[in-house]
């Protein structure tokens, strides 16, 4: 009788290793029913109670065949305590046919668990993820402030491209040289501005603002006014801006937020759908 899947499983299951050691012991049973030490071990490793009894029933069929190789005393004690002692663990003296078992895969069992463990990390990556743009993205506006994604390298390196600026309502006339704001320049501009004032005069009572990025030669063409309250920007969060903006778009919306809820359903269905299902069958 060729026991290489039952040794194997043994020392997997001798290091806690249940997932493998369950798998391999299924296996072997398919070819070797009639050997107790399989449904024994199995019975040790199953996965639900249901399995558990299955393989108990089937121990006692295979041992009434043949020269018991457990005791009935000792199947209780399993029974109760969880665990068969080693000693009662006897060579099989089944006559079942040899069979020719297909060499056993180490990865069977460890690239499913791997599997799985990759999918759940990567699903609560994600909501990680998501749920730390909707906190840049959001959360400013409960404390009075804005976050804008920046568009353009004007204002690199203290603001790169694709960061998030997060600014807050000041009074205008609180400003000064050297502040970055953010504002239109024009009534009819459908993308606001992020510049640095690099001058203040006042003229008529109004106060006009120059305006230059830092990665700009120049200045900006035109001064401007601004109302009586102004974005000031605080901070910044870099590459957070290309997240926002992907979030925000239909590709974005399915793979970060769709696709991630549908794998977590399906795992969810998966593992109910795993511990209900029937013991499998056997021919005896």
């Amino acid at each position: 009788m060729d026991t290489t899947w039952l040794n194997l499983a043994i020392q997997a299951a001798e290091r806690n290793d249940v997932a493998r050691a369950r798998e391999l012991l299924r296996g072997y049973v398919r070819y070797h029913p009639k050997d107790d030490q399989g449904w024994l071990w199995l019975s040790r490793v199953a996965e639900t109670s249901t399995e558990q009894r299955w393989a108990m029933q089937q121990l006692q069929n295979a041992s009434s065949r043949v020269t018991p190789a457990v005791s009935q005393s000792n199947i209780t004690a399993r029974s109760k305590s969880g665990a068969i002692p080693r000693a009662a663990l006897k060579p099989a003296t089944t006559s079942a046919p040899k069979a020719k078992l297909p060499a056993p895969s180490r990865a069977t069992a460890r690239n499913r668990i791997a599997w799985r463990s990759f999918a759940q990390t990567t699903i609560f990556g994600v909501a990680a993820i998501l749920f730390f743009v909707v906190a840049i993205a959001v959360i400013p506006m409960f404390v009075g402030a804005r976050t804008l994604v920046v568009l353009s390298g004007s204002m690199e390196p203290a603001i790169p491209k694709g960061a998030a600026a997060i600014a807050q309502a000041v009074p205008s006339k609180s400003l000064q040289i050297g502040d970055v704001i953010i504002f239109s320049p024009s009534a009819d501009a459908q993308i606001p501005i992020i510049h640095r004032i690099v001058n203040i005069r006042e003229k008529n009572a109004t106060l006009y603002y120059t305006t230059k990025g830092d990665a700009n030669n120049s200045s900006d063409p035109s001064e401007i006014s601004l109302p009586a309250t102004a974005w000031k920007v605080g901070f910044n969060v870099v590459l957070v801006g290309y997240v926002i903006s992907f979030a925000s778009s239909p590709l974005g919306i399915v793979l970060l937020i769709a696709l991630p809820i549908v794998a977590l359903i399906a795992l969810s269905v998966f593992d109910a759908v795993k511990k209900n299902r029937p013991p499998f069958s056997v021919m005896v």
